[in-house]
C-alpha cells in the first residue's frame, strides 16, 4: 500500500498546476480532491504495475512546462516507471536530497519532480531561466505477518543492480 501526500507549500513555481495525480496500476489518487470520509488515501502496488505522477498544467498559464526526467504532453507533465520494480525505480529516480522536516514517519520518502518553464510569449523575457519544483511524500506500507497490521516500510536509498553472488560450499 502506498500513501501519497503533496507538499504544496514547499514547492517552487507550482501555482500553475491545476491537478496532481499519483497512480499505481489502475488505481489513482488526486489532489486537490473533495474529501470523502472513509475514502482511502492510498493505492496498492504489485510488481509489474506502472507507477506514475501526472501534473496537469493550467490551460491559461503564461508559461509552458517541460518535464525534466519525465515527458511533457500538451498541458500535462508525466513522470512514470514501468516494469517489474516500477515503484522502487520511481522512488530511486526521483528521491529528493532535501530534508523533509515535516515527515510524520521516518519511513516516509520525499520525491521531487522538476520542469523547465518557458514564457508563452517572448515579449517579456525573465532575467534567468525559470523552473518548477514539485514535492510529494510517499509512505509504503506492508502487512506485518505477526500482528496483521499495516506497518510502514523503510525503503533503502540505493537498490542493488544485481543479486549478490553466493559462494558454494567448499569453494570459499
Amino acid at each position: 500500500m502506498v500513501e501519497f501526500n503533496v507538499l504544496e507549500h514547499s514547492a517552487i513555481n507550482i501555482s500553475h498546476i491545476s491537478k496532481w495525480q499519483f497512480a499505481s496500476g489502475s488505481s489513482s489518487l488526486h489532489y486537490p480532491e473533495v474529501y470523502i470520509p472513509r475514502q482511502s488515501r492510498s493505492v496498492f502496488w504489485l510488481t509489474n504495475m506502472k507507477t506514475q505522477l501526472k501534473l496537469d498544467w493550467a490551460l491559461n498559464s503564461s508559461y509552458t512546462a517541460n518535464a525534466i526526467g519525465g515527458k511533457s504532453n500538451s498541458d500535462t507533465l508525466i513522470y512514470s516507471n514501468d516494469g517489474i520494480w516500477s515503484l522502487l525505480n520511481f522512488i530511486q529516480d526521483h528521491r529528493s536530497s532535501l530534508h523533509d522536516s515535516e515527515a510524520i514517519s521516518q519511513e516516509s520518502i520525499l520525491l521531487s519532480f522538476e520542469a523547465k518553464l518557458d514564457l508563452k510569449t517572448s515579449s517579456l523575457m525573465p532575467m534567468e531561466p525559470l523552473s518548477a519544483l514539485t514535492l510529494i511524500r510517499l509512505t509504503l506500507y506492508g502487512l506485518d505477518s505477526e500482528t496483521k497490521q499495516h506497518r510502514a516500510i523503510e525503503v533503502p536509498i540505493k537498490f542493488p543492480s544485481y543479486a549478490p553472488v553466493l559462494a558454494r560450499k567448499g569453494t570459499e
